[in-house]
C-alpha cells in the first residue's frame, strides 16, 4: 500500500502539471485567438478610414464645385440687377423717345464715346448704331 501512495502523488502532480500546462495553452490559443481578432478589426477599421477619407475628399470636391457655381451665379444676379437698373433709368417709349434721340445726336457729334452716351441716355446698343448709321446716310 505503500507503494500506491507515491504512485498516486507522482500521477497527481503529473495530472495538474497537465492541467495547468492545457489552462496556459488554452490562454494561450485564447490570447492568440484575440490578437487574430483584434487584427480583423483593425483591417476593417483601416478599411472604413480609407473609405470613409474618400467620401470625405468626394464631399470636398463637392463643395468646391459648389463655392464655383455660386460665384457664377452671384456673378450671373449681379449682372441681371446691372441689367434691371439700367432698364428703370430708360424712359418710357413714346413721344420722349425723339428727344432724347436729339440729345444722343448732339452728344454724339460733340465726340461723346457711343458706349457712354447709351449709358448716360440709358439707350441699348442697337438704338445707338442705328442712329448713327441713319446720321451717315442722311450725310451722304
Amino acid at each position: 500500500m505503500e507503494l500506491w501512495i507515491p504512485v498516486v502523488v507522482v500521477l497527481d502532480i503529473v495530472i495538474v502539471v497537465v492541467l495547468v500546462f492545457l489552462i496556459v495553452k488554452l490562454r494561450q490559443l485564447s490570447t492568440e485567438t484575440s490578437a487574430l481578432e483584434l487584427e480583423e478589426e483593425l483591417e476593417k477599421l483601416k478599411h472604413l478610414t480609407a473609405h470613409f477619407e474618400a467620401k470625405k475628399q468626394e464631399v470636398i470636391k463637392s463643395l468646391e464645385r459648389i463655392k464655383s457655381n455660386q460665384t457664377r451665379l452671384d456673378d450671373i444676379i449681379n449682372k441681371l440687377e446691372d441689367a434691371i437698373e439700367q432698364l428703370r433709368r430708360m424712359p418710357p417709349p413714346g413721344e420722349n423717345r425723339e428727344q432724347l434721340y436729339a440729345q444722343a445726336r448732339q452728344m454724339l457729334h460733340r465726340g461723346v464715346p457711343e458706349e457712354e452716351v447709351a449709358k448716360r441716355l440709358g439707350l441699348s446698343r442697337a438704338e445707338l448704331t442705328l442712329l448713327v448709321t441713319v446720321e451717315k446716310m442722311r450725310k451722304n
